[in-house]
């Protein structure tokens, strides 16, 4: 996805033993024209198949918010779709009250076996009830299947949260619900506060959210009370939990991660107007206890994004984050007793930027992370272009690890293989350079100054697994991916 959208799009399934991945394939001017499903071996990482879908449609005003995968492997996807004519250039999910009029969802499924599709469910204008969203609704921050015949939508108009389910098929509104709160805090000099409404979906039946509460009819700041709070199904407040102690001057609060037994708080510290020099996060358990005040120095990378990961061993936490070095993600571990260890770095080329988005798995051979890039052209950094899934093969000492692009293109032919395999490119490049390495990082074929086209090596002396090659021209990266080894 792009992080120019507040919602996700990338969603995985898992079915006998493989993975089902979508995403989009192709954003322009933020809109979504294309969406890719892979078909992965759990086992060894092996691209079983995949399928393309063309999003793009003549109807001007719809945009698409929400891809996912049903139990048939097919794509669904959701779109807002404009009810009147944009008074400007609508921008969507990035809105303000002079943006957007109204506007409803609707559903497409795609074949995942030809990419056509199968069924448009588009509601009744003219019904009465329909979700519809309004000019003064603002910041779309959830979008979350129920079940079969329904969704959840959290927005939040003025100083109130909604939560609507809505009925899949006919657009209806089944039911309801609101928490009023303050979402806005005036400007109290020299202090710039930025409230965060970043909900998280636990279950169906439980929404944490960061809210700050006015005590009273007043502007000081003093006033406001910032809270952990913990909605049921019917945004009924189940638990709440005061942060307002923990909070110093100069913050943006975020919960970035949560679950039926552990939240954990973001804290930026730092001077909003210039560079932001530390990352605090506050664990804390479901009961609302103090855990962990962990601070992360973060020098001059303050656009630098962690996710989390708690362990099988009850107090520990796997995280993930950017680390000085723009090219490098680091993994840490923090232990009950408050320490952190790290336990592998990951470098990647040096034009692209890694932004961690979900640790998917982690045990003490491997960790899988999926992240988005980003590239540098022409001094502008471009975010969220596309995402990969990595797996990182862990040493048994510290330090480096090297990685495996599970979802990359691969052109090498037969793959597996028990001997030969044979490399070819699909454009003309003259010599290229040819590294292969094993899950260790270490080298185990080199060849400089190569004609690639349907160029054969002979591997039958390797033992069997996996191994990574990369191809270069002149220093310069043309293709990388991975080749499964079998006896």
């Amino acid at each position: 996805g792009s992080d120019h959208f507040y919602l996700e799009y990338f969603q995985s399934i898992e079915d006998e033993g493989n993975m089902y991945f979508v995403y989009p394939t192709y954003i322009k001017f933020k809109e979504i024209e294309g969406a890719l499903i892979e078909k992965v071996s759990k086992e060894t990482g092996e691209k079983l198949w995949q399928q393309t879908f063309d999003l793009r449609n003549n109807d001007a005003q719809e945009r698409v918010a929400f891809l996912n995968i049903n139990k048939e492997h097919n794509l669904e996807v959701y779109s807002y779709r404009r009810l009147a004519e944009p008074s400007e250039f609508w921008i969507p999910f990035a809105l303000t009250s002079a943006e957007i009029d109204s506007c409803i969802i609707s559903k497409r499924v795609y074949n995942s076996t030809d990419g056509s599709m199968l069924s448009f469910i588009y509601p009744d204008t003219a019904s009465s009830n329909l979700m519809k969203i309004t000019h003064s609704d603002y910041g779309f921050r959830l979008f979350e299947l129920v079940n079969d015949t329904s969704y959840a939508f959290v927005r939040r108009q003025r100083d109130k949260i909604y939560l609507d389910y809505i009925n899949i098929y006919t657009g209806q509104v089944i039911k309801s619900f609101h928490d009023t709160v303050s979402v806005s805090k005036p400007y109290v000099s020299p202090t710039v506060i930025q409230p965060t409404l970043k909900c998280l979906f636990v279950s169906p039946d439980t929404i944490i959210n960061v809210v700050y509460v006015k005590k009273a009819n007043t502007t000081e700041f003093e006033d406001y009370q910032a809270k952990i709070v913990v909605y049921d199904g019917k945004l009924n407040r189940i638990k709440e939990l005061d942060i307002n102690p923990y909070l110093k001057v100069f913050y943006n609060a975020t919960l970035v991660y949560a679950d039926n037994r552990y939240m954990v708080l973001n804290i930026v510290r730092g001077d909003p107007g210039l560079v932001v020099t530390y990352r605090e996060f506050l664990i804390f358990d479901y009961d609302g206890n103090l855990l962990h005040d962990v601070t992360l120095k973060l020098g001059d990378t303050y656009y630098a994004k962690e996710v989390f990961h708690p362990l099988p061993t009850f107090g520990e936490f796997l995280f993930a984050g950017m680390s000085n070095e723009i090219d490098a993600l680091d993994f840490l571990i923090l232990s009950p007793d408050g320490q952190l260890k790290r336990v592998a770095k990951l470098y990647m080329d040096e034009s692209r930027l890694l932004w961690p988005k979900e640790i998917i798995s982690f045990n003490d051979k491997e960790l899988v992370l999926r992240f988005g890039i980003g590239d540098y052209e022409g001094g502008v950094v471009y975010v969220g272009c596309h995402n990969e899934i990595v797996k990182i093969q862990l040493e048994k000492a510290l330090g480096t690890s090297t990685s495996e692009a599970v979802t990359q293109p691969i052109y090498v032919y037969p793959n597996p293989t028990s001997g030969k395999i044979s490399f070819k490119l699909e454009d003309k490049v003259g010599t290229v350079d040819i590294r292969m390495f094993d899950l260790y990082g270490h080298e185990v074929l080199r060849l400089f100054d190569m004609l690639i086209d349907d160029k054969t090596i002979d591997i039958s002396n390797f033992s069997s697994g996996i191994y990574l090659f990369k191809i270069s021209k002149n220093g310069m990266k043309l293709m990388d991916g991975k080749i499964v080894k079998v006896d």
